[in-house]
């Protein structure tokens, strides 16, 4: 059956190949040439050439490191949709599965090989994808400084080997519950898309108890955020450096706790929101902001690979168990 599923497979595997063979060399390029530019910034005199230097490696650099994050974001769907959901289903709409499991194979025989070998392909293919993106934009998010995003966060790391098996085996698992290439594609694909978006805003935040703090609004705070002078005030996008701030907009809040109104510094407020901060920086302002530090990061990384190989062998539990059932 291992001899039968490779040749099954070999032509799928011989494009995966030749694909990565292409990302890597790219990859390869892209990873030194940043590398070459962040010897600039580490190399820079003076704060004002620093800053200079930094934002030209991110304004050149951000759009390729996107793009190769992008792909590798996508890279699980894809897996699951033209690997795992075509997998049993072709076999079933065409009936040759009837052929081998008339010489004396069992269901579990036949599933089995074609599960390790193509899932294990699939992870390994993912697998070595992201560890060369992650080496490539090692330096780019250093100098960025937010591995948290959800798209830095989603191709980087250990994170993409556990979404690329999830997806392939919930291909699997569609294809034995609707039985037809197409609809077991269409529902992978939509699938994998709902729990790619769900899982940064609705679970990663709660993956551990975040940490609140109080930050006193200074002409530092100011560099690092915006101001809404609406009726009340509040501070938005505050950056704190390698860490993931999990609400955008803050309360600012006066010594006593009470929100601050615009009526109580209508003095400060007679011009734009950036001529506005320097004068509320003198008021003992503060606000809270809840935060996930950045040496959560490898943590974050496990616990969520773990969480999908939990759901990875539900799925394969799942399809082991409708093999055993009749297949007509």
């Amino acid at each position: 059956m291992i001899w039968l599923t490779w040749r099954q497979f070999r032509t799928q595997a011989v494009v995966a190949v030749a694909a990565l063979v292409v990302a890597a060399a790219l990859l390869l390029w892209l990873g030194v040439s940043i590398r070459h530019a962040y010897d600039a910034v580490v190399a820079c005199a003076t704060p004002a050439a620093c800053a200079s230097t930094r934002d030209a490696l991110l304004s050149r650099y951000g759009a390729p490191v996107a793009v190769a994050g992008i792909v590798l974001l996508a890279l699980p769907a894809a897996l699951g949709a033209f690997w795992g959901a075509p997998l049993l289903a072709r076999e079933l709409e065409a009936g040759t599965y009837r052929m081998v499991l008339t010489q004396g194979v069992t269901r579990t025989r036949w599933l089995l090989p074609k599960l390790v070998l193509t899932g294990l392909s699939a992870v390994v293919l993912t697998g070595t994808y992201s560890l060369l993106l992650t080496w490539a934009a090692s330096r780019f998010d250093q100098v960025q400084g937010d591995r948290f995003t959800p798209l830095t966060f989603a191709a980087r790391g250990l994170t993409p080997l556990g979404y690329a098996l999830f997806a392939f085996l919930l291909g699997v698992a569609a294809s034995l519950l609707l039985r037809r290439s197409v609809p077991a594609m269409a529902v992978t694909v939509a699938v994998v898309a709902a729990v790619g978006a769900a899982v940064p805003v609705l679970v990663r935040p709660h993956l551990a108890s975040p940490i609140t703090t109080t930050v006193a609004f200074t002409p530092d705070t100011v560099r690092r955020s915006q101001l809404n002078i609406a009726t009340e005030l509040q501070v938005g996008n505050y950056v704190l450096p390698g860490a993931w701030v999990l609400n955008r907009w803050h309360d600012l809040r006066d010594a006593d706790g009470n929100k601050v109104t615009a009526r109580a510094v209508d003095d400060c407020l007679g011009g734009t929101p950036e001529q506005a901060a320097p004068c509320l920086a003198g008021r003992s302002l503060h606000f809270e902001i809840s935060y996930q530090p950045a040496d959560r990061y490898w943590r974050f990384q496990v616990i969520e690979l773990g969480g999908y190989l939990v759901l990875s062998a539900l799925l394969a539990v799942a399809a082991l168990r409708r093999m055993r059932r009749p297949l007509a």
